[in-house]
């Protein structure tokens, strides 16, 4: 949730908060063990691979025109959030009785974040308008609290997992984690729309992440530096009393990205994703342009690796979202 008011004629605020990410994964696989040592066959078990948690960013935001054509922004806020991965085995053997065991770390970490940007447009034209844009954030120090448990345990049917008997436990460790710095350049074309014809924009972003930085309680992690080209297109409503029908005022979105995952798994693992989409309105006049209700849909897909990968993955994404615009801070004059 995002909310953006207007301060006068050269300054803008906002403040929202916002998911960043998000771990949910349940994995279950069923196979033999072998001694590390021996490579000789130990008996067969049921692993389960569970994951949870994610990160937010709450943020309060300003940008300023300094001159006609130039303006700046910042944002600051706080980015928190935790994660729970735990690993629990469970030995098959109709003979001899095994305890299930449960290897677990949970953590959670925030800290103060900061990002910036400046902006630049012209007109290249009577029509057509660019703008030059950049932006990034700088590495960040996430203060950090770990608690990591070793336990067996018995599953009830009613009662879920209890513990038995506990191996290892360590509690409230603390920390730091080092999240990357992040850099982005970018530009749109634009051409408002008229009285008879739709209006459209076109822009691209290029976007790099030193993910090589990144570390967790000092430790690095599979993860490399990563790079990402965005490119992404809208057709804008005809606003014409000629044109009546619905979707003359409906906006039509598509968008591309490219570029090799963060994680490193062997060689990069590319990624590359497609999106469709549109603003539906609710309520619209000619009289009030401004104060408009939006529901905008996007379906997307996600491909990550391929054959030559360990990893390999399609991934279809349905979005719904609202943008909501009213005639609160526009001032009048006549009543």
């Amino acid at each position: 949730l995002q909310v953006g008011l207007p301060v006068g004629e050269k300054l803008g605020l906002s403040f929202g908060l916002r998911p960043i990410t998000r771990i949910s994964y349940k994995i279950n696989q069923i196979g033999m063990l072998y001694d590390p040592n021996t490579q000789q066959p130990i008996d067969s078990a049921l692993t389960e691979y569970n994951g949870n948690g994610g990160t937010y960013l709450a943020s309060l935001g300003a940008g300023y025109k300094i001159f006609k054509n130039f303006s700046i922004g910042f944002n600051a806020g706080y980015l928190f959030g935790n994660k729970d991965y735990s690993t629990k085995r469970t030995f098959l053997n109709d003979s001899v009785t095994y305890q299930q065991s449960n290897h677990e770390t949970k953590a959670s970490f925030g800290n103060i974040y900061f990002n910036a940007g400046v902006q630049y447009y012209t007109q290249i034209n009577r029509n057509i308008k660019l703008t030059l844009g950049a932006y990034g954030n700088w590495g960040q120090k996430l203060n950090a609290s770990q608690d990591i448990i070793r336990e067996t345990f018995v599953r009830d049917p009613s009662f879920g997992d209890i513990r038995l008997d506990s191996v290892y436990e360590q509690n409230n460790s603390k920390g730091k984690i080092i999240y990357p710095a992040s850099y982005g350049v970018g530009f749109t074309l634009e051409k408002p729309s008229d009285g008879k014809n739709r209006g459209w924009q076109f822009g691209a972003d290029l976007v790099q992440t030193q993910w090589s930085n990144y570390r967790y309680y000092n430790e690095p992690d599979s993860v490399h530096n990563k790079w990402e080209l965005r490119l992404g297109g809208q057709l804008w409503p005809a606003l014409s009393s000629t044109k009546k029908g619905y979707w003359n005022y409906v906006s039509y979105r598509a968008g591309f990205f490219i570029g090799p995952d963060y994680l490193k798994i062997n060689n990069n693992l590319q990624q590359y994703g497609i999106s469709l989409g549109v603003g539906l309105p609710l309520a619209y006049t000619r009289q009030n342009p401004n104060q408009t209700t939006m529901i905008n849909v996007t379906a997307e897909y996600i491909k990550r690796g391929n054959n030559s990968n360990l990893l390999k993955e399609n991934l279809f994404r349905l979005s719904v979202g609202f943008a909501l615009s009213d005639l609160w801070f526009i001032k009048r004059k006549y009543d």
